[in-house]
């Protein structure tokens, strides 16, 4: 009788364990499909100051920007067919939607989210994933970029995790998704002064800073945030215990 209840319990926890539930963190905007543009078509620099003041996404410089000396540039953008194959049909061409964000220029940018769904906090016992998908252009290079998830209020708080997209690693003319994990160990050293912390999302374009690597624009596209439940130490304890005593029991038998 012992044995099965062992097994059972052993069964439930480990079935708990498997099952762990995935949930998807809103993050706004997350296709720039807002506001729409033509084919082709971009937001102009009274857009951007409208934009900015209504949407959660920020620039790393403090202002939205785009000057005739391409010092730097941020747009939402609507490609042509002359920049991804099929983009003139909407809906086709990009990782998702029509629209994307076309950030370039000479100087690193960066494009920066603080999270603010409810969701969206740093907590003990979650794997969080970050994935957003690059574009290159079908003529150009992709510049050197850097994915980073933080916790704070803006992209000058703690950095959780990173990734760096080598220059011109995405194919012409095709995107490609990159994703940071952070894991329930990871995440653990920065438990105590940050638990509870919002999470910020941070996309950086080095462009030009790095000699040799002549970058164009960094097409960005489709963020995407999400975590999974990862078991207590409790709940492992106690499946450790199922199993041992599971064990036990066939060797005695």
């Amino acid at each position: 009788m012992l044995n099965r209840i062992s097994m059972t319990a052993a069964g439930l926890l480990l079935a708990m364990t498997c099952a762990a539930n995935a949930y998807v963190i809103p993050v706004d905007n997350h296709s720039f499909e807002a506001p729409v543009r033509s084919n082709g078509g971009y937001l102009s620099t009274a857009d951007e100051a409208f934009w900015f003041s209504q949407t959660a996404w920020h620039h790393s410089l403090g202002y939205p920007t785009y000057d005739n000396s391409s010092i730097q540039y941020f747009i939402i953008y609507n490609p042509v067919d002359g920049n991804f194959t099929g983009s003139d049909t909407p809906n086709t061409g990009l990782s998702d939607g029509s629209q994307g964000i076309d950030m370039g220029g000479s100087n690193p940018q960066s494009l920066w989210q603080k999270i603010t769904s409810p969701l969206g906090t740093l907590e003990p016992y979650r794997d969080y994933s970050l994935t957003v998908s690059i574009g290159r252009y079908a003529a150009g290079n992709q510049p050197r970029l850097e994915l980073r998830l933080i916790s704070g209020n803006d992209f000058t708080g703690t950095l959780l995790e990173q990734l760096v997209i080598p220059y011109n690693t995405v194919a012409n003319d095709s995107f490609q998704d990159f994703t940071i994990n952070l894991s329930r160990l990871e995440a653990l050293p920065f438990m105590g002064a940050h638990q509870g912390e919002s999470l910020v999302v941070e996309l950086y374009s080095y462009q030009f800073a790095i000699p040799g690597e002549i970058g164009n624009s960094a097409f960005l596209d489709n963020v995407r945030l999400s975590y999974v439940d990862a078991p207590e130490p409790a709940s492992l304890s106690l499946l450790a215990l199922g199993s041992a005593m599971v064990l036990r029991r066939r060797r005695s038998a």
